[in-house]
């Protein structure tokens, strides 16, 4: 996939879905990054099977373990998205 396909791509999300990327992040369950994005588990399952919003996903995962092992030494903070597997 190129990165003008991805940029298109992440372009067509919803806001909700770009909450629930932010939410993803900082949850440790999937139940919970559903709650603070104010959707269910299902849908946000749903989505994560949507290539675009997996992109967005990946993208915004390796942004933020860049970021903090640049400052902190840490990984993401969110252990549950290894379950999913390559997100790509």
């Amino acid at each position: 996939m190129s990165p003008n396909e991805t940029e298109t791509e992440t372009e067509a999300l919803t806001r909700r879905q770009r909450r629930a990327i932010t939410a993803l992040l900082g949850a440790r369950t999937l139940e919970a990054a559903a709650q603070a994005a104010g959707v269910s588990r299902k849908t946000l399952s749903r989505w994560m099977t949507k290539p675009a919003f997996r992109a967005a996903l990946l993208e915004e995962v390796v942004m933020t373990q860049c970021t903090s092992q640049n400052t902190k030494g840490e990984p993401c903070r969110a252990p549950f998205l290894a379950e999913f597997g390559n997100i790509r």
